[in-house]
């Protein structure tokens, strides 16, 4: 071969190399940055005492919601923790979360669909929504909430027939 060829040979196989090693960099920060994000909306939850308070009442089953609720002091906060859910569920049906950093989530959102009082308040919010034709501020874990109970019991949150006494209303919808 000639030297030129060689040459050139090596200085291929160099800039694939440089393109490899690019590219491997490369998607080794975009991990680094999604851990970041993550790590950036745990903290958000779990490092804000307001939320944890109400993660506290979502595991020890602490009745909160009520007719008093709609204007109380606890009504932003739930609705704060309730924004974040929203967010992680948002965040997964456009595929900007993995499953497995969804996961992350999942013990707050498990707690959030089985607890009687957050159901009945997204039950509330959603027929309220429904009825004036606008998205619900929960629209993505109403639908992760929707997704997660019986057949039987999505009849019961799809009616807005307070009859079943199943859910209990408090706003005027």
């Amino acid at each position: 071969m000639k030297e030129e060829s060689i040459i050139g040979i090596v200085a291929a196989a160099i800039a694939i190399l440089g393109i490899v090693l690019t590219y491997l960099q490369i998607n080794q920060t975009k991990k680094i940055k999604r851990a970041e994000f993550v790590s950036d909306l745990l903290k958000a939850m779990r490092g804000n005492t307001e939320l944890s308070q109400i993660e506290y009442l979502l595991d020890y089953d602490i009745t909160w919601y009520d007719e008093k609720f709609h204007g109380s002091p606890i009504e932003s906060n739930i609705d704060n923790f309730l924004s974040h859910l929203n967010y992680v569920c948002f965040l997964r049906a456009k595929k900007l979360l993995s499953k497995k950093e969804f996961e992350i989530f999942e013990y707050e959102l498990y707690r959030s669909v089985t607890n009687y009082d957050c159901k009945c308040y997204l039950w509330n919010i959603y027929h309220w929504s429904r009825k004036n034709n606008k998205k619900s501020s929960f629209a993505y874990l109403i639908e992760y909430l929707k997704s997660k109970i019986s057949k039987a019991e999505l009849e019961l949150f799809e009616s807005d027939k307070t009859v079943n006494k199943y859910f209990k209303k408090y706003l005027n919808f």
